[in-house]
């Protein structure tokens, strides 16, 4: 039957002519399935081809909307196609990120809400200096002649080690720091706002009325102006010359003569802010090879107890700062600078009394750090004092060791006299630097 069609397969074959009925009847229905299943297999081919065009065309319909418009149109978009299409059909949608988000925020894990562990320690350290100057490096003959810098120096007013260990001062106050913390110029709003209220008082205790604010400054009527130095100090400037002063009047004066005319002025213009009970007045100066004048006189509290005196020598000088280029004998001065220490109009709060680290401590801490190249032992610190930094960068005003060490072999590129030594001062922290609440 090769090659043959189905009706002379079918006539080939001896039967009778009711069997070939019957016969040729089930070969056409079974043709007549075969065609009706091709149909509706096509019909489906043709329904999934279709639904799935739909699909992938809605598909790009929001996928495109998402890309451009975040995950809230997208949101939208489906509520408006969900809208269009027939109502029957069910449509789930996804939380949104925003509501996860909120319910985590009103139900947070209890872990999470645990205080952590660092929050029961404060943290102490030396502030940074917002003058970035450092410490300068000496080169002296003996120790004899690192003295005398030393006394003339702010240095001065540092306390040695030796003399508080034989006072019996194993501990010191750390203080709290009274206004805002911070690098100059980088408040928030809400501190210039209180830095203002300071300065406002201020204005009040010297009967004037302010006239112009600016930030972490203020103007006052008379023209005087008054701000906050990163020093914790009250700075007053702009103000002016002496209403009886005249050339002729100091053509006969010497610096000093001078100095004392100009604080018979100035002096009660900012006594209403001093409350001295037994002050200290010191008057110095000095003529650079410029001829440039720098001089002030200095009001310091006095008392008998030497931790006491060291104190305000730390916390509680008022200086009047003069100055004058080209000076020669007889020249008028600058109006003067005035800074008066915010501890003086309010002394600082103290958060706790805190042993001191022996310099053995601090020695063995520092094992594997150089200095020049050298390894710290207690037998290179040649001098040791203690002091406090009273800037606004920290917020915590703590006692600090400034250690003086004798550098042995110093780097080749430093130049220094045969003999000479080298006295480098480095800070470290005379207090553990974590203290439990």
């Amino acid at each position: 039957m090769k090659n043959k069609g189905f009706r002379e397969a079918f006539t080939s074959i001896d039967l009778n002519k009711d069997d070939k009925d019957r016969m040729l009847q089930g070969i056409y229905q079974k043709k007549k399935q075969k065609k009706r299943r091709q149909m509706i297999a096509l019909a489906a081919g043709i329904l999934v081809l279709i639904t799935s065009f739909l699909l992938l065309q809605e598909f790009l319909d929001w996928g495109g909307q998402d890309s451009l418009h975040g995950d809230e149109e997208k949101d939208e978009e489906m509520v408006e196609d969900e809208d269009d299409r027939d109502k029957d059909e069910e449509v789930i949608e996804e939380p949104k990120e925003e509501d996860e988000d909120e319910d985590l925020a009103e139900e947070p894990d209890e872990e999470e809400i645990e205080e952590p562990e660092d929050e029961k320690y404060i943290t102490f350290e030396i502030p940074p200096d917002p003058g970035g100057m450092g410490d300068p490096m000496f080169l002296v003959d003996d120790l004899s002649e690192l003295e005398l810098k030393l006394q003339d120096s702010p240095l001065s007013r540092n306390i040695d080690i030796d003399e508080l260990q034989e006072l019996g001062i194993e501990s010191m106050p750390v203080f709290i720091n009274p206004v805002p913390t911070g690098m100059p110029g980088m408040y928030t709003p809400e501190e210039y706002e209180e830095i203002q209220s300071i300065l406002t008082e201020i204005a009040k205790k010297l009967g004037l009325e302010v006239a112009e604010k600016d930030n972490s400054s203020i103007t006052l009527e008379n023209g005087l102006q008054i701000f906050m130095t990163p020093n914790l100090e009250i700075y007053i400037s702009n103000v002016g010359y002496p209403e009886n002063i005249n050339r002729e009047s100091f053509q006969e004066k010497n610096v000093e003569e001078a100095m004392e005319f100009y604080q018979e002025y100035y002096y009660p213009m900012v006594s209403d802010l001093l409350n001295y009970q037994s002050p200290q007045r010191e008057l110095s100066y000095r003529i650079d090879d410029n001829n440039r004048l720098s001089s002030s006189v200095t009001y310091v509290e006095t008392a008998e107890n030497p931790i006491e005196q060291f104190f305000h020598d730390q916390f509680n000088q008022t200086r009047f700062g003069y100055s004058a280029s080209n000076y020669s004998e007889g020249d008028l001065l600058d109006p003067p600078r005035i800074s008066i220490p915010y501890y003086h109009l309010e002394p600082f709060e103290v958060l706790d009394e805190i042993p001191l680290r022996s310099l053995e401590y601090i020695v063995e801490e520092r094992k594997g750090r150089e200095i020049f190249g050298q390894e710290l032992k207690l037998e290179h610190i040649v001098r040791a004092e203690v002091f406090y930094y009273s800037y606004t960068t920290a917020r915590y005003l703590s006692p600090i060791y400034r250690l003086y060490i004798h550098i042995e072999d110093p780097d080749e590129n430093y130049e220094s006299e045969e003999g000479q030594m080298l006295i480098v001062p480095i800070e470290v922290l005379a207090i553990p630097e974590e203290y439990e609440q």
